[in-house]
Formats: structure tokens, C-alpha cells, sequence
């Protein structure tokens, strides 16, 4: 059986052949003497001629086609490709080495995950985020799952001896100090919150109580001074709450019924102010700075009548929307404000100055 020459082929493409200025592109095939090269040529010779890799991709790329058809521009360009991949894997070891320095170089403290970090392994599942409720610590110290802070391990740099040390003594030194410190603010995060849930706890039945003194204080009433109508409604679910506070609240202010009610500002009273156009009355209210003689004898007076009631002077005004100057025209009327407490009902009531 006769054997066939080992070529390699070729592709220049018109760019290439213009830069180097060759007059034709294309493919080319030239014959090659395996004898003649070094052991590595000859390894990218095989995956060439095996498919493997084409003479025109990865680290080929970096060495220029050959612009001659001849053995030893083939062999030179072989040649040149082997030395620009060992370039290529020295440099990527140099690099790997140094980022391995470089991370064996940092503190403990970078190695450890802080808020937003990614990390290497947890206790739970958020990936060292957590709620910020009642000041629960923010995340659980665990390794940096891609090294230490702004550094970014691959598989290759995770499972390097002297990474894998370096991890080991930290999770037995410094990790194990800040998982311990996490522990106890964790712990005293769980009884403050604790202590919070109680205290709602304890609130909620206040308020459950308050809610079922109120429905009895109702029935109550309306047992002892609602109208024979008024309670055939109740049985029937026709009396609302709100008809018996209503009630309630008359019984209350009674001793008060020779009072004359406080006749609340109207947008009548403060469009009045102004001069034609559309205009829009607000209203504010303010302790007064000052009462007549007469006003604070019916404060007195109410309160005689009223013992254990809140009286006091209220302010009412009333201006045009949007006018804030000192000396804008504003309607200014006293009320006197009666609060009283009935049971769980606090209710007021205003009466003119």
C-alpha cells in the first residue's frame, strides 16, 4: 500500500493577504515533514489533521496564516503557534498564582461574608440576606463563596490545597469568633422579639377586653335607659351601635343643654373675604393666646358641671386656601372643647365662647 504525503491546508483570507501583501487569497495546501517539527508541533499537527482544532481558530488566531505555499513556512507557522500557546498557558498559571497570593495575602475578615456578599455555605436559606425586622442581624458569618471579597474563585482556585488550608483555618479561627458574635445578637434579636410579640400580645388582649366592655356597656345602657322600640330593633339586629352611643353621649353632655352649641366656620363665611374669582376656604385649628373674662367663667362653670371632664379654649380659623402671609384676612372664632369619658366611650363636644 502506497503512502500519501501529511499536508496541512491553509485559508487566507483577502484581508490577511492584503496586509501582507500577497496578490491572491484563498485556500492553499501544503505538504508537511512530521520528522521536522518538535514533539508539541507535532501534537497540534495531529489535532489539525484530526478535526480537532482548525487551522484557523482559537490560539491558531493569534499566529498570522502563512502567505507561502512552502515546508518550512508551514513548519515555521506550526512552530510559532506552540510557542504562542505555551505563552498563553504560562501567562494563565502566572495569573492563577497570583490570585492565589493575592487571596492568601488577605485577612481573615475578607474571607468572611457581610451584607450582599455572596457566600460559601449558610445555615439557612436567603443566601446571607435576612430581614432588617426589629434589628435581626443582617447575615450569618460563612465563608465568600468565590474567595474573599472582590476576589472571584473559580472551581480551579476553590480546590487548591493552599486555598483549602487557608479556608480550614479560618473556619476554625476567625469564622467560628464571628459566628459565635453573630450568635449572642442573634439570640438577643430573638428576645426582643420575644418581648415585642408579648407586649402585642398583651395589647391585642387589652383591646379584645376593651371591645367586649364596650358590647356589654351598650347593652347595658339599653337595658336601663334605651325605649321599648329601641330594644325590639336590638333583638332583631335593626339597632346599630351607633343610635345607642348616640344616646349615650345626650345622657352625658345633659347637664350641659343650656349651652349654646358652637357654631362651626362655613365656606360661606370665607369666601366672604375675598374679592371676585374662585377661591377655596381652608381651615386650621390653634390654642388661643387669650380669652375674655366672661369666656373663662363659662370654662369654670362647665367644669362645675362637668367634673371629671376635659375643658378647654380651641381656636377655629378660617382663610383662603393657599394665602400664607401674616396679614391675610382670616375668620377667627373660640369654642370651648368638653371630652368626656363614659365608660369605654370617650366623647366631645363644642360649645360656643
Amino acid at each position: 500500500m502506497a503512502l500519501s504525503p501529511i499536508t496541512i491546508t491553509f485559508e487566507l483570507s483577502p484581508a490577511e493577504a492584503a496586509l501582507a501583501g500577497c496578490d491572491r487569497a484563498g485556500e492553499f495546501t501544503v505538504p508537511v515533514y512530521p520528522s521536522e517539527l518538535s514533539a508539541p508541533a507535532r501534537a497540534l499537527l495531529a489535532e489539525i489533521i484530526g478535526h480537532k482544532r482548525r487551522s484557523s481558530d482559537g490560539d491558531t488566531e493569534r499566529v498570522p496564516v502563512p502567505t507561502e505555499g512552502t515546508i518550512q513556512a508551514a513548519h515555521a507557522w506550526l512552530e510559532a503557534v506552540v510557542a504562542a500557546i505555551e505563552t498563553r498557558k504560562r501567562q494563565a498559571k502566572e495569573q492563577y498564582e497570583a490570585r492565589i497570593q493575592a487571596a492568601l495575602s488577605r485577612p481573615d475578615t475578607d474571607w468572611i461574608a457581610g451584607r450582599g456578599d455572596r457566600v460559601y455555605c449558610l445555615n439557612h436559606d436567603n443566601d446571607g440576606y435576612s430581614d432588617s425586622f426589629g434589628g435581626r442581624p443582617q447575615y450569618e458569618p460563612a465563608l465568600i463563596k468565590n474567595g474573599p471579597s472582590g476576589s472571584y474563585f473559580g472551581r480551579d482556585e476553590l480546590a487548591d490545597p493552599r486555598i483549602i488550608e487557608r479556608i480550614k483555618c479560618i473556619e476554625s479561627g476567625a469564622l467560628a469568633q464571628a459566628r459565635a458574635e453573630w450568635e449572642v445578637k442573634f439570640r438577643e434579636w430573638q428576645a426582643v422579639v420575644r418581648e415585642r410579640e408579648a407586649r402585642d400580645l398583651a395589647v391585642a388582649q387589652q383591646k379584645e377586653a376593651a371591645l367586649k366592655r364596650r358590647a356589654a356597656q351598650l347593652e347595658t345602657w339599653l337595658a336601663e335607659h334605651g325605649t321599648p322600640a329601641q330594644r325590639k330593633r336590638r333583638e332583631r339586629g335593626l339597632l346599630p351601635d351607633a343610635e345607642i352611643i348616640d344616646g349615650i353621649r345626650e345622657q352625658a353632655f345633659a347637664p350641659l343643654d343650656d349651652f349654646a352649641r358652637f357654631e362651626r366656620i362655613t365656606d360661606a363665611d370665607v369666601l366672604a373675604l375675598a374679592e371676585e374669582g374662585y377661591y377655596e376656604a381652608d381651615y386650621t385649628t390653634r390654642k388661643p393666646e387669650s380669652c375674655t373674662d366672661e369666656q373663662i367663667e363659662r370654662v369654670a362653670e362647665i367644669e362645675r358641671l362637668m367634673p371629671g371632664a376635659t375643658v378647654e379654649l380651641v381656636e377655629h380659623v378660617g382663610f383662603i386656601a393657599g394665602r400664607t402671609e401674616a396679614d391675610d384676612p382670616e375668620i377667627v372664632r373660640l369654642s370651648i372643647k368638653v371630652t368626656v369619658r363614659v365608660g369605654e366611650l370617650t366623647r366631645s363636644r363644642e360649645y360656643a365662647a
